[in-house]
């Protein structure tokens, strides 16, 4: 498949009537131009008398976004602007199979577990130039420009019980987000940036019944969902020492803040009189 995007955008970022901070286009350009192109095949199929389901494939996919970007601020007659260009490209096989183990074991009949892995391979590189001038007086130029590499396995394991008229299921996943290149950062320390990680846990119920005559359906679910080098975007504000300026450089930067986890409860009905 190929795509294509023209982005265009204002932003008002003190939420007022006056212009104290907008991001804007400058002269009117767009703000991002992306190409994206993906292929993949794919094997489906099923085994052992349909007890047996399985799809195999090779993923690919690149991307390559750039164009300006800028800033206003109007209340100290700031300009920021950035011409940048990045390529991002990701591929890598996967595979995924679910089992009815009642074929193994008649005593497990209703039992299932499911089971996929993927092998991703990805490459970020980019470059930008980052200009800023106060009350018409300008800042010396930053360049930056990076380049990474980076792989992960990432899976799933499922098990789940299918009654006659309920659905118990346990999950567990380990998920990757690469890391990559950040063009508006106004510190060159933090242009660059790792991948994220994510193990998340999910037990759940689907089950359906009567009250009387009266149909009603209850999904319960508990969920436990853990971070690793949580990526999150931000301002950056940044002092050269070696390039003293009128003002300090005002970008964004997405960084590796940590961890985190999230841990919840779900619960729905459905009730039909």
């Amino acid at each position: 498949s190929y795509a294509y995007l023209e982005h265009h955008y204002r932003w008002d970022t003190d939420g007022s009537r006056a212009e104290w901070t907008e991001f804007v286009s400058p002269d009117d350009v767009r703000q991002t131009d992306i190409d994206v192109y993906t292929h993949e095949i794919q094997l489906q199929g099923s085994a052992f008398d349909n007890n047996l389901d399985f799809a195999t494939g090779f993923y690919y996919e690149i991307q390559e976004p750039d164009g300006p970007e800028g800033q206003q601020i109007r209340a100290f007659y700031n300009d920021v602007s950035t011409d940048w260009e990045i390529e991002k490209e990701t591929y890598g096989p996967y595979a995924q199979a679910t089992y009815n183990l009642g074929h193994f074991f008649t005593g497990l009949t209703g039992w299932e577990i499911t089971a996929g892995i993927r092998k991703s391979f990805d490459r970020v590189e980019g470059e930008s130039v980052f200009l800023q001038s106060m009350f018409g007086i300008p800042s010396p130029p930053a360049f930056l420009d990076g380049k990474m590499k980076d792989s992960a396995v990432t899976w799933t394991l499922g098990l789940d019980y299918k009654g006659e008229h309920s659905l118990t299921y346990a999950k567990v996943s380990r998920g990757y987000k690469v890391g990559g290149f950040t063009i508006t950062a106004a510190n060159p320390a933090k242009s660059e940036y790792d991948s994220e990680f994510v193990f998340n846990y999910e037990l759940g119920n689907k089950l359906d019944f009567n009250i009387g005559h009266i149909p009603v359906r209850l999904n319960t679910a508990a969920y436990y969902t853990d971070y690793t080098d949580m990526q999150r975007h931000g301002v950056d504000v940044y002092v050269d020492p070696n390039n003293p300026s009128i003002a300090p450089r005002i970008g964004a930067a997405v960084v590796n803040a940590g961890e985190a986890s999230i841990a919840g409860l779900e619960l729905e009905a459905t009730i039909i009189p």
